[in-house]
């Protein structure tokens, strides 16, 4: 199963397909745009590749989730607990099986911990990425669940099945999220050492000798200026376009908007503003002159 991106006209559409790039899963590629249909295209991407990952897992484990919610068995704790387990991994890891020889002598109990350790911190994924696999699991069995059980009065035994299921998966999201540990910075603090930083600026010059780019270096060192200058994000920087610039007034200006699918925007992945109201990033009058000069 794979996730395919494609266009209509100037809208972009996504869906789960299978082999010759037929669709695959109706109800998981109805789920994308039932669910989330309000949401941004990134956002149902995200949603899609999440989904993706679950479902191999369970594909491999032979749980067919369709199957299991219309007849009202649902997952089982066993089930639920090994999906908690994997789904902190990398999905590459799922199906490996780290075989090694364990030494014989009073201390192998510590390496085998050891090596058991270092194996799982190795392919452990982010918080996020766990909590939004599980929360993407769970929207799904509501989704199927009412798909199957909506319109009709449900037996009092498969209700309290559904509801243990769906309240395992709300716990084990809201434990997930309350156990990143994230050690705020200081603002005196710097993340790049000073010397770095300086040094950068010099290298991106298109003039340096130590310049990494063989072509464009222009064009690329006004990327890494404006990004250095305004903090935008980089799909912000890949969207600007030529009227964005005020070739005007104070001359350090730039306009920052959304233009989710943009008509005159022929790339399948289009990039965007990611959220918030449109603004302005202030850049210096020296950089904006470096720009109207690229663009002549």
């Amino acid at each position: 199963m794979n996730v395919s991106q494609y266009k209509v006209g100037s809208k972009r559409f996504i869906a789960f397909i299978g082999l010759n790039d037929i669709p695959i899963l109706p109800l998981a590629n109805a789920f994308l745009y039932d669910v989330f249909l309000n949401t941004s295209y990134s956002t149902k991407l995200r949603v899609a590749y999440e989904l993706k990952t679950v479902l191999n897992y369970f594909d491999a484990e032979e749980i067919d989730l369709e199957l299991r919610v219309s007849s009202g068995l649902y997952i089982s704790p066993n089930e639920l607990s090994q999906f908690y387990g994997h789904m902190r991994l990398k999905k590459d890891s799922f199906s490996q099986k780290n075989l090694f020889s364990v030494p014989n002598n009073s201390e192998s109990k510590y390496i085998r911990n050891a090596i058991s350790a270092s194996s799982f911190n190795k392919n452990k994924v982010s918080t996020e990425t766990t909590t939004g696999r599980i929360r993407t699991l769970r929207k799904y069995l509501v989704y199927i669940h009412e798909h199957y059980h909506g319109d009709r009065q449900a037996p009092p035994n498969l209700k309290d099945s559904y509801n243990k299921v769906i309240s395992k998966l709300k716990l084990r999201e809201s434990y997930t999220q309350g156990t990143n540990n994230v050690s705020s910075v200081e603002l005196v603090e710097t993340v790049i050492p000073d010397e770095i930083y300086d040094s950068f600026k010099k290298i991106v010059l298109p003039s340096s000798k130590d310049n990494p780019f063989k072509k464009c270096k222009l064009r690329n060192y006004l990327i890494l200026s404006i990004l250095r200058q305004t903090g935008i994000r980089r799909s912000e920087v890949c969207k600007l376009k030529i009227s964005d610039c005020q070739f005007y007034g104070d001359y350090n200006k730039i306009k920052i908007y959304s233009s989710p699918d943009d008509p005159t925007d022929t790339r399948l992945n289009k990039p965007d503003k990611k959220c918030g109201r449109a603004h302005f990033a202030g850049i210096s009058v020296t950089l904006m002159k470096e720009i109207h000069f690229y663009i002549h």
